[in-house]
């Protein structure tokens, strides 16, 4: 997470003492109860109750029985109105006074107001678009700043009183705002439909009755994994580290839907209603429009393989994904890798890459430094570069954006899954973080934005959590084995050894084994190879790896790194001559390494990915010593296979323990899924790169 204690210090002259331990590959939770740091002030219940300015939500705080909440330890982030505020929603809403409201009404109003699980001063917010972790009532509040940093509004209205930001109490920040923040109430086909820009495609997803899927908000049926983890939160062993994990409380459902507004079909696309849409919808995915269901009637919009239905599925997520979470600069090389994410869209058998571009391309996306783009394609395989449709992080200030279910952006052009997009844009490797896969992650905001806590903090629960997930959280993830196996994701940091700072861990439950099956992202139809990358450690086992129900190759030992067994020392000489690195080896040397190791099946880590080392997790993006996957000895890609994928049906992959002795885990970083025009190219210039 955010380094809290420089932060804060800068802001109120607080010496702070920092305690750091080494480097690892997971978090360990242990830390002595004295390195702890507190301020010597009022608690945050004090803070309210001693302020005649927040008087009113000082009532609503205590009819939500939150009072004696606010006067314990802990970290949290308050956003306090003041009496005018209040006043104003009471009068809007018809109250006499905080009395007249229900007292549900202050429970949600009050945890909409609060964050249990961290600290976060302006500085911590400065250049976001949401707050890091979710408020009391499980929702994530949207962030906007001014460029220069001294304006900041939460959820589009409360505006922060810069004159009294950054408050300190001793278990806590207080930022008054000037507005009561109400949290979504709505779905989010009905905020599209209410946004007089988006007409258009409002009235396509309920011709195609998109709009009905994307209700969902919560799965009442999840029971925290049943009795069986009734023991949780507990500690789990990964390397040298015991993790505190959780399971997590809730399981919701999230969607988000890429918008492309009416003034922007009608000026690029010639678009005025959704039977123009329709008929762009033809030139993209032609059929004959006369034959069901290609048929612009109302039964047939409706059927997945309806041509609109497809290009307006391809604008949709089964995911709440939020702009800042969309991608994660963590451990990329940026100044010569584009951080890049592959989601799985709602047209069935569909993929978007969705692109921070930090790695400035020439040509088309030219001077958009760090903004995120849809199936652009500027990579040394896309002989007719695509610029992309740029995603917008924000709409108008007085348009809900959020939806109780997820969110919605403004993007400045169509997006299809048609044969260009496939040819070009696919035409590259596709390197998969494991989190991506799983839709529940980014609609629970499992992952956390921020990367860089020093360990001292990394061990407050409160701050950032591991969790455990046990069977049928997972959507696409099939338990083929014992029921008590289960997945464990360490949360992200810069100085892990793992691409984008997290990882997953399947561990074997109480008999130490496992047999785990998920569905890979869809690609278009042609022959790929397919790639795990990973860590070796002593701590993980023995895995047979299944494609599609066949095993592949012989079992993966994940245990091999020292420099008798590593996978990398067999190849490369390491630690016998000077060329110990792949820094240090010159052009022939690395062609004729890369060599060796293919031909066995291996490949190093990635030169575009880094970890930084102890002392020196900073803020993502700024100075330290980073060291690249590519000179780590641990830190290893198997190729596992290559295959003829059908674009059409689904893929999967299987990894079944062989060797656990010592309820030993199996780790999956990423996966890379490389079509052959990519990883078959020999000749110099052309092919796949390093990074």
């Amino acid at each position: 997470m955010k380094t809290h204690i420089r932060r804060l210090a800068s802001l109120l002259a607080l010496a702070l003492p920092l305690a750091f331990a080494g480097v690892a590959t997971s978090c360990s939770d242990d830390i002595p109860e004295e390195s702890y740091y507190t301020f010597t002030g009022e608690m945050m219940s004090d803070y309210l109750q001693n302020n005649p300015d927040y008087s009113l939500f000082t009532q609503i705080v205590t009819r939500a029985e939150k009072m004696s909440l606010l006067a314990s330890y802990g970290r949290f982030t308050a956003f306090v109105p003041n009496n005018a505020a209040v006043s104003a929603y009471l009068s809007r809403y018809g109250y006499a006074s905080v009395d007249a409201m229900p007292k549900e009404q202050c429970d949600t109003i009050a945890g909409t107001h609060l964050i249990e699980q961290g600290v976060y001063s302006t500085i911590d917010m400065a250049g976001r678009t949401s707050m890091p972790r979710p408020n009391m009532i499980g929702r994530i509040l949207p962030v906007e700043t001014s460029e220069d940093n001294s304006t900041y509004i939460i959820n589009k209205v409360a505006r922060l009183d810069m004159s009294l930001a950054n408050d300190s109490v001793e278990n806590g920040i207080v930022h008054p705002i000037d507005a009561v923040i109400v949290p979504a109430t709505r779905c989010l086909p009905d905020l599209i439909a209410e946004n007089p820009r988006l007409t258009i495609f409002a009235q396509a997803l309920e011709l195609t009755a998109l709009a009905d899927s994307m209700y969902k908000i919560e799965d009442l049926t999840w029971d925290m994994g049943g009795p069986e983890y009734a023991d949780f939160p507990k500690r789990i062993q990964s390397d040298n580290h015991e993790n505190l994990c959780f399971i997590p409380e809730r399981r919701m459902f999230g969607f988000t839907a890429f918008c492309v507004p009416d003034d922007i079909l009608a000026s690029d696309y010639q678009i005025n209603s959704v039977r123009g849409l329709y008929d762009y919808a033809l030139t993209v995915y032609p059929c004959d429009a006369s034959v069901a269901p290609n048929r612009y009637v109302e039964s047939d919009l409706v059927d997945r393989r309806n041509p609109l239905n497809k290009l307006m599925a391809y604008h949709l997520l089964d995911r709440r994904a939020l702009y800042d979470r969309l991608t994660t600069i963590c451990t990329v090389k940026t100044s010569h890798l584009n951080p890049t994410e592959w989601y799985k869209t709602m047209m069935p058998h569909s993929t978007i890459k969705v692109e921070q571009m930090t790695a400035t391309p020439q040509g088309a996306n030219g001077g958009n430094l760090n903004k995120l783009f849809i199936n652009a394609a500027h990579h040394s395989n896309a002989i007719v570069p695509l610029t992309g449709a740029c995603i917008e992080p924000n709409v108008e200030n007085d348009m809900e954006q959020l939806a109780v279910n997820g969110i919605y952006f403004y993007i400045d052009r169509l997006i299809d899954y048609g044969q260009e997009t496939q040819e070009v844009v696919f035409n590259t490797r596709m390197r998969i973080d494991l989190y991506s896969i799983f839709p529940e992650l980014m609609s629970n905001d499992i992952r956390d934005p921020d990367t860089h806590l020093t360990l001292e903090y990394d061990q407050d629960p409160n701050i950032q959590r591991n969790f455990v997930f046990p069977n049928g959280y997972l959507s696409g993830m099939n338990n083929r084995g014992n029921i008590d196996s289960y997945w464990v994701y360490q949360a992200c940091h810069n100085y892990y050894w793992s691409y984008k700072g997290d990882e997953f861990n399947l561990e074997g439950g109480q008999s130490g084994s496992y047999d785990m099956e998920f569905t890979l992202p869809p690609v278009p139809t042609g022959t790929y190879e397919i790639r795990l990358g990973f860590t070796a450690t002593d701590t993980r086992g023995i895995c047979q790896v299944y494609f599609d129900g066949q095993p592949r190759g012989i079992p993966i030992d994940l245990r091999r790194y020292s420099e008798t067994t590593g996978y990398i020392y067999q190849f490369s000489g390491w630690g016998n001559n000077e060329n110990n690195t792949y820094a240090s080896m010159n052009a022939d040397q690395r062609k004729e390494n890369k060599k060796q190791m293919r031909n066995l099946g291996w490949m190093r880590g990635p030169d575009g990915a880094f970890f930084l080392s102890p002392g020196n997790n900073t803020k993502d993006g700024e100075s330290g010593v980073r060291n690249p996957f590519s000179d780590q000895h641990r830190i290893i890609r198997k190729i596992l296979c290559q295959e003829n994928l059908d674009g059409n049906v689904d893929h999967t992959l299987r990894f079944r323990s062989v060797f656990a002795e010592g309820d030993a885990e199996f780790m999956i970083d990423y996966i890379e899924i490389v079509p052959k025009s990519v990883y078959g190219i020999e000749g110099e210039g052309l092919g796949e790169d390093d990074l």
